[in-house]
């Protein structure tokens, strides 16, 4: 009897490792998310001043992470010519969410926080990209608006059209100006507010702080950015129905 037991154990042992071995491989596939897959809709904001931390729904599509690769991209400039990300790989990038229709872009232009920052980082080696992702016929998107708008303020960096908004979705942007930082390695290291000071006004008596200004600092220092996201303000952007 105890000759017959132990012959049907053997015979089941290996039985049993073929089982886990098959059922190991229906373990779903771990899945990435480029710019280069179809754009979905997302899910806009009701409100410009709801503006939640994290990204806003997009039908299971992923967003870009902090600490992560930032999603490439190609895009066309007011002129017509393609600009993509990686060519500027070894190079700081700073992605600026724009609508020249939105009140805070055009104070940030104006009086704040953009009115000279770009033309002082350029001399320092930072590449700069404003992206429109306003839909068509959506205010904001005009070409011609865009055209102008740059030659008036003498812009020093190109403005980007995305009017499928599949770049603002890759990249979660859900404002103008909606700000974004990649490291030398291509890596997003920001993503927020320009600053803490939406129409040039600070809340509860705190001090002014340029969140760019400060990511960038920390970066030249040698560290991460202390400060890697912060709450987005301005106009919401309008993305393309499908």
């Amino acid at each position: 009897m105890r000759i017959l037991i132990a012959t049907a154990l053997l015979a089941f042992a290996p039985a049993c490792r073929s089982a886990g071995e098959d059922a190991s491989t229906f373990a779903p596939p771990q899945t990435t998310s480029t710019v280069n897959a179809a754009a979905s809709p997302g899910r806009p904001l009701r409100t410009p001043d709801e503006v939640p931390v994290t990204a806003p729904e997009s039908n299971g599509d992923a967003h870009a992470e902090i600490g992560a690769p930032a999603p490439d991209f190609e895009l066309s400039d007011l002129e017509g010519h393609r600009q993509k990300l990686s060519r500027f790989r070894g190079k700081m990038v700073v992605l600026e969410w724009f609508n020249p229709t939105c009140a805070d872009v055009l104070y940030a232009y104006g009086e704040g926080g953009l009115r000279e920052m770009q033309a002082r980082l350029a001399t320092s080696g930072i590449v700069w990209l404003a992206i429109n992702s306003a839909g068509p016929g959506d205010e904001g998107s005009d070409l011609a608006l865009n055209q102008q708008f740059a030659a008036e303020r003498h812009l020093p960096h190109p403005i980007l059209l995305d009017p499928t908004g599949v770049v603002g979705r890759a990249y979660g942007a859900r404002t103008a100006p909606h700000m974004f930082i990649i490291n030398e390695r291509g890596v997003l290291v920001y993503s927020g507010g320009l600053d803490n000071a939406p129409g040039g006004k600070v809340e509860s008596r705190a001090s002014k702080t340029n969140y760019i200004e400060t990511a960038i600092a920390d970066l030249r220092s040698g560290h991460a950015v202390i400060q890697s996201s912060t709450r987005p303000y301005g106009c919401e952007i309008k993305y393309a129905r499908p």
